[in-house]
């Protein structure tokens, strides 16, 4: 059967390592528990509570473990593991990674893994999204600004109210069929380095991006290599 769990003031460890089932503070719970009060009891939701938690998708898991998850208040984290990890951020905080659906999770580390994030409308953490090793790639649905700070950290939405995202090699916009790309890159005050090597597209310190029409280098001495296959539907500043 399924059942709901809260702690509300401890600091809570959650492992999970399969649908339902897991850990939390060296409690095991669901079908990988074979001893214990919990044992074969599936745990369908769980809310951690008033505090700093930290939950963590097991390598026993890979992309398969299913569960619903509440960080409650206090500034959360949840990890990835060493899997090709699907994360999509759907509102404030709040998503799916792979099959476990989340809310009220500040902070996400995706470890390793060649891993894809999808920034849906409306969609952003109120902490640091890091991509950790691997090939990743960071999807953004409906297009705007980006900026990348002079310590790699990506800023999606102006104002900085998209959230922090790092450790992503790979930067696409989707303009959603509609044909007009009107995104804008925004780089820092470092030396840049950037080549333009198809239309919209091409790389800023080794950062690949697609659908890109403007594109502000900011202060620093900078440098932009033209491609005979690159060019802009916008404006290179």
């Amino acid at each position: 059967y399924d059942v709901s769990i809260a702690n509300a003031m401890a600091e809570n460890n959650l492992i999970i390592d399969a649908t339902s089932s897991g850990s939390i503070d060296g409690i095991k719970f669901g079908s990988t528990a074979s001893l214990g009060a919990y044992a074969n009891v599936l745990i369908s939701s769980i809310n951690l509570g008033d505090s700093v938690d930290i939950a963590t998708i097991a390598d026993a898991a890979d992309k398969n473990a299913s569960l619903t998850l509440d960080g409650g208040a206090g500034f959360d984290r949840l990890n990835g593991n060493s899997a090709d990890n699907d994360l999509t951020l759907t509102g404030l905080d709040k998503g799916t990674l792979d099959k476990v659906s989340f809310s009220n999770i500040e902070n996400i580390y995706l470890q390793g893994g060649n891993d894809t994030v999808t920034i849906e409308s409306g969609g952003r953490l109120s902490g640091l999204l890091d991509g950790g090793a691997g090939s990743n790639t960071l999807v953004v649905d409906d297009g705007g600004s980006i900026t990348i700070g002079g310590d790699g950290t990506i800023t999606v939405g102006s104002g900085g109210t998209g959230g922090g995202f790092q450790n992503f090699q790979n930067v696409r916009i989707n303009d959603n069929g509609t044909g007009k790309q009107t995104n804008s890159l925004t780089l820092n005050s470092n030396s840049n380095n950037v080549s333009i090597t198809g239309p919209n597209s091409g790389t800023a310190d080794g950062t690949a991006f697609t659908n890109i029409s403007d594109i502000d280098l900011a202060a620093g001495n900078d440098n932009a290599i033209l491609a005979s296959t690159g060019s802009l539907s916008g404006t290179l500043k």
